[in-house]
């Protein structure tokens, strides 16, 4: 098995956030707070709050979480993780719209948040959306921190742009003008934008196994074709 499927899953660090002792909890709760504060703060912005009102929002919803210790009652054998945030970030705007807490101008209305309280819980679209960048963007973060730890920060800075959907094509001329800005050949280029890509792959896929609780490729690969498609 890939070695980089050993390292601790999202769901031991849920655990550590719920069961750990002290110095654990403090830790694992910080790291789910920086990465999933991005998806969350995204949907509550889709709510029609504002950005002050969205930020506020969020940094309510990880409160509630670390004052309740809702962490405590993850269940890995209920699904996906992102499942398990939307549920509890569902319950918890319910409850602050029931308070009067939400914008009444927002896209949110009545009919919205009764048919929220009386339905199953499924990821919505947006906070699926907003769950892929933040892991993308990550794997992204974490891909330039290796480069920049050997020596090849600037290199990254010029190539991350082949990484991007939009981004310039693998055709003689886009290397030839990016051979012209760094003075490398266009084969070595073409060699870098390779490994490049098999790097920032290489963090997906680990970012994306540690959200599940049975990371077989098959189930890593269709995790990411989800989130992909999601954009």
């Amino acid at each position: 098995m890939d070695p980089q499927l050993n390292q601790p899953t999202r769901w031991s660090v849920v655990w550590r956030a719920g069961h750990g002792n002290s110095g654990e909890m403090r830790l694992a709760r910080e790291e789910l707070a920086r990465i999933y504060w991005e998806p969350v703060y995204q949907h509550v912005r889709r709510l029609g709050c504002t950005i002050e009102q969205s930020q506020d929002l969020t940094q309510g919803f990880f409160e509630h979480l670390i004052e309740r210790n809702l962490f405590a009652t993850a269940d890995r054998d209920r699904g996906r993780l992102r499942g398990y945030f939307f549920v509890i970030l569902r319950r918890y705007i319910v409850s602050e719209w029931r308070r009067d807490r939400l914008p009444k101008g927002s896209t949110l209305v009545n009919e919205d948040m009764e048919l929220m309280e009386s339905t199953e819980p499924a990821p919505d679209q947006a906070f699926k959306r907003g769950w892929a960048l933040a892991t993308i963007h990550r794997a992204l973060e974490t891909t330039a921190s290796a480069y920049a730890a050997t020596h090849r920060g600037e290199l990254f800075d010029h190539l991350r742009p082949f990484l991007a959907p939009d981004g310039p094509t693998d055709d003689d001329e886009s290397y030839a003008r990016l051979s012209q800005t760094t003075g490398k050949s266009e084969g070595a280029l073409r060699t870098a934008v390779f490994r490049l890509r098999r790097d920032f792959r290489t963090q997906l896929t680990s970012l994306v196994a540690r959200t599940l609780d049975d990371p077989t490729p098959e189930a890593i690969r269709e995790e990411i074709l989800d989130l992909l498609d999601s954009l």
